[in-house]
């Protein structure tokens, strides 16, 4: 992962080939207007089957896809294995989880509306994102998914309460909104962790 793209493209011939590739302008240019349709104009060789996986994969490539219209496109029920698969394309074994959650939110943009009652795209994306972060760390930490689960959105509640909102608005982050301690934030997470085994360390760690 690199914050900057042309840095990325520069240092990976394979990235930069194919983005220049003419069957991979066009699915970028399609999809922008309408994902379905330049799916299906990119597989649409009989040799050839929009694979989820293999889809999810190559959605992370193209450095200049709209974030926008990704974000539509996976935040849909029914992209839910793209978007595992566009999930461990990142390879998050290893990294800490408030980093990887930096990592990902920089790669797409979620819309912020959802048709559903229920859950907002949001609420979906991150534990989407937070049970696959588990599944490539699950030997490396001492809780299970649903704690996971429990972390990330208490990250993301964090942001919001401080800067009010972690996607909706493109850019830094404006004037603090409130001013939260970090043993307020220890505090409020200790209600789903009694045990600890999230260490304070660590929370304090993903606080900062």
């Amino acid at each position: 992962f690199s914050a900057n793209r042309d840095d990325l493209a520069y240092k990976s011939p394979v990235s930069s080939l194919m983005n220049r590739h003419p069957l991979i302008r066009s699915f970028v240019v399609q999809f922008q207007k309408e994902p379905d349709h330049a799916i299906s104009a990119l597989f649409e060789k009989p040799s050839t089957s929009a694979e989820p996986v293999l889809l999810g994969q190559l959605l992370m490539k193209p450095l200049d896809l709209d974030r926008a219209m990704l974000g539509v496109y996976l935040s849909r029920r029914t992209s839910k294995v793209v978007l595992k698969a566009y999930i461990d394309g990142f390879g998050f074994t290893g990294m800490r989880v408030d980093k990887a959650l930096r990592v990902f939110l920089q790669s797409i943009h979620i819309p912020a509306l959802s048709k559903s009652s229920h859950s907002t795209p949001l609420d979906y994306m991150i534990d989407s994102f937070a049970s696959r972060w588990y599944e490539a760390n699950k030997g490396n930490v001492a809780y299970d998914k649903d704690l996971a689960i429990r972390l990330v959105r208490a990250l993301v509640q964090l942001n919001e309460a401080i800067h009010g909102g972690v996607v909706h608005e493109p850019g830094p982050p404006g004037r603090l909104k409130r001013n939260i301690l970090n043993r307020d934030f220890i505090d409020a997470f200790r209600r789903y962790d009694p045990r600890g085994l999230v260490p304070d360390e660590l929370l304090d760690k993903m606080y900062s």
